[in-house]
Order: C-alpha cells, then sequence, then structure tokens
C-alpha cells in the first residue's frame, strides 16, 4: 500500500493505492472425497483499489466540503472480473453558532463480467439540519437513494434523525432513526466470506427503517460504559449458505449467498466497557445479542444469536506494543447440501445443522525497529480449536504469522 499526504492552511489532499491477492483451496468437501490434484479446488482473488480525498480544514470559513473517490477491480482465477466505483462529497454551512446545514451525496457503481455481465448503481443525495448548543446535538433530515439496472429504476426516501443529549457531564443518551441501501458486489461478498464461489447479480439490500438508542457513562479514571440497542427492518437481506459443485470446482462445496426476497428483521442488544489509561493500556469487553425474524428463507443461516469478544493491547515500552484478543460466537445455523428442486418436499427442521460455539484466542506482539521498520508477531487460534465459522470449513489449528513493515 502505498499512501500520500499534503496539506495547507485550508486544504488537505490524500490519496493511496493498494494491491491485495489472497490464494486458497476450497477444501469443503466430503470426508470420503479423495482429491488428487489441489489445483482443482483453488481460487485466487485479486483486488486493486485507488482513493482519493480532499477536504477543507480550520475554521476561518462558514463553509466546509470534502470530496473523496474510490476505485476497485476485483477478479478471479477465471477472469471474471468486476470494476467499482464509490464518490462521496459534502458541503457543510455554519448558519449561526451551533446551528449548521449539511448536504451530502453519494454515487456508487458496478460493472461485472465473466460469469454474468450486468452494470448498475445508486445515487443519494442526504439534506440535514444540525443543531448543537448547550449539550442537545440533533441531526435532522431525509436521504434520497436511487437504485438502477438494467431491469428497474426505484427510488426511496429514508429519514434521518440523530439526538444525542447530556444531562450532566458523565452521562451521555442518544438516539437515531434512518433507513439505507446497500449494494452488494462481487468484491465485498468474497471480503465478507472468502470461501464464496458463485456470484450472480444480487439485488440491493434495503434496510426500510432502523431504530438505535443507548447510553454511555464516562467514568474516572478512562473508564466508559455503552449499552444499547437496535432494531432493523430489511427486504433482500442475504444469508451464506453451501452451494452445489460449480463446473469449476466440480469436487467443492463452496458459498453462495441467499437472499431472502421477503422482509425481515434483525434486533441487537449490547452492553460494552473499555478502559484507557496514559495511552499505554487499552482494555474494551463487548457482548452483544441477536434475534432475527426471517421471512422467505428458514434460518438466518450463519448468523450468531450470541457473540462475546475481548481487547487488550498494551505500550510495553516506547518500542513494544502487545496485544491480546478473544472471541466467543454461539447460535450458528448452516444449511445442509440438497437440490433447490427438492426443498418444497423436504421438512425444513431437517435442512438445519447445528454448529459448535467457537472460542478463539489470538496474541500478538509488535515492534519497532527503526523509525522505518518494525517487526510483528502472531499466533492466532491459540487454543487450536478447529472450530467452523462456515459448515465444512473448520479452522486450522494453531497459526503463527511474522514479518516485516517497511514505512516510507
Amino acid at each position: 500500500r502505498i499512501y500520500g499526504r499534503v496539506f495547507s492552511d485550508t486544504e488537505e489532499l490524500s490519496g493511496s493505492m493498494s494491491y491485495k491477492n489472497r490464494f486458497l483451496h476450497y477444501y469443503g468437501y466430503g470426508p470420503d472425497e479423495v482429491i488428487d490434484n489441489r489445483d482443482s479446488i483453488m481460487q485466487h482473488f485479486n483486488t486493486l483499489k485507488v482513493d482519493a480525498r480532499v477536504q477543507s480544514v480550520g475554521d476561518e470559513y462558514p463553509v466546509h466540503y470534502f470530496l473523496e473517490g474510490q476505485v476497485f477491480r476485483h477478479a478471479d482465477r477465471f477472469d471474471n472480473g468486476e470494476t467499482s466505483y464509490i464518490i462521496d462529497g459534502g458541503l457543510n454551512f455554519t448558519l449561526t453558532t451551533g446551528f449548521d446545514l449539511d448536504l451530502k451525496a453519494g454515487f456508487q457503481n458496478q460493472t461485472l463480467e465473466g460469469f454474468q455481465n450486468f452494470s448498475r448503481s445508486l445515487l443519494s443525495l442526504s439534506p440535514t439540519v444540525h443543531f448543537n448548543q448547550s449539550g442537545i446535538d440533533i441531526e435532522a433530515g431525509v436521504a434520497f437513494m436511487q437504485m438502477r439496472d438494467s431491469v428497474s429504476n426505484r427510488l426511496r426516501v429514508f429519514p434521518v434523525v440523530n439526538a444525542q443529549f447530556r444531562p450532566v457531564d458523565f452521562l451521555q443518551v442518544y438516539g437515531k432513526v434512518d433507513g439505507n441501501v446497500q449494494m452488494n458486489t462481487f468484491r465485498s461478498l468474497s471480503e465478507e466470506n472468502m470461501w464464496v464461489t458463485a456470484y450472480s447479480s444480487m439485488p440491493f439490500t434495503e434496510r426500510t427503517i432502523g431504530f438505535a438508542g443507548g447510553a454511555k457513562l464516562f467514568l474516572d479514571p478512562g473508564i466508559q460504559i455503552h449499552a444499547g440497542a437496535e432494531m432493523g427492518f430489511y427486504e433482500n437481506l442475504y444469508h451464506f449458505v453451501q452451494s452445489e459443485p460449480r463446473l469449476e470446482f466440480p469436487h467443492s462445496l463452496g458459498m453462495r449467498a441467499l437472499v431472502d426476497e421477503g422482509e425481515s428483521s434483525i434486533m441487537n442488544a449490547f452492553a460494552e466497557v473499555s478502559f484507557d489509561r496514559l495511552e499505554r493500556v487499552h482494555v474494551s469487553a463487548r457482548l452483544d445479542y441477536f434475534t432475527y425474524n426471517v421471512d422467505e428463507v428458514i434460518a438466518p443461516w450463519h448468523r450468531p444469536d450470541l457473540q462475546a469478544s475481548f481487547l487488550m493491547n498494551v505500550k510495553a515500552t516506547d518500542a513494544l506494543r502487545l496485544s491480546l484478543k478473544g472471541l466467543y460466537m454461539s447460535g450458528l445455523q448452516a444449511r445442509d447440501v440438497v437440490d433447490e428442486s427438492l426443498l418444497p418436499q423436504i421438512n425444513p427442521d431437517a435442512l438445519i445443522v447445528d454448529l459448535e460455539d467457537i472460542f478463539d484466542v489470538q496474541v500478538g506482539a509488535d515492534y519497532r525497529l527503526s523509525q522505518q521498520f518494525s517487526a510483528f508477531g502472531v499466533v492466532n487460534n491459540l487454543l487450536g480449536k478447529n472450530y467452523e465459522r462456515y459448515w465444512k470449513y473448520p479452522v486450522r489449528g494453531l497459526q503463527v504469522q511474522a514479518g516485516i513493515v517497511w514505512r516510507f
């Protein structure tokens, strides 16, 4: 990755270019099947990203702006490729003390070629007013989002309401109402789940309405407690399931995104606590509880109902940093492999595969050798558990990574 930044008293310009190549083998085949040629289950993804951003800085003028763009080129071993770009911009006008007017706009475009050829775009525009005074912070407005592809042209309008109130210095309460549209791309799906072997023209995922609220406690010394809940209602929410063998991978049970074309919802209640001390110690822990309501799928495949995470970073010396991470997940369910045409004839309960709980621990260290060089080491899956985040893809045992970083 190459990154650069230049700035003046009124503007800042930054940009970067990165390239990532991932090799993998789809080893999720049956236990009785022998793979003589590993190349037959090999895949690799290449992703090139270029981005740039320009923005105003300082408070000398009452108008502030930003404009940023990202271009992605994502391809796999079989010359299936995708080109996408994202453009976002915004203007902020200070009308009076504590009263602003914001205007944000965005444009996304996706072009896919190879296993399927199509192009589509997403245009957004969101004007809001912002009030911030006497411990009260309120943003209100609307968001217009237009989805366009080869067969449809659809406009959605969502409310935008964000409110925060700080009655005392150590307490903040907040609430939010909004909606959104997500463009699901070949790149985004393969980065979320590397075992995806098939991609087709997926519909946009729409959060038709969402509600959130919570409270934060700020305690000394450096302790913060945060608890809240979120509720979102969706159209075209996707879940990962095992796919039938493809021509390119006749021996593999890869994965694909299965879209619930009906109306579904996700509720998330959470609590977290964090501790920071003199920029040398950071400790945080979070607990999430999820409930799902699905429509045209049997279960929320591969989505957890309980998740707990832990993180600790310690600056042992000016040169040495240590880290410890923990993750627990439960309630994961997978769909058994089945011919899609036979689904109406099968008892839905017979398709559910309950996966074992996940408990993963990771330790790491980073040592700065000089201003330009540093060395790092990471041990993943410290307990050596062969858990399955995705069915038929058990995690390998103890994993060790090490390397050197050069900054210039």
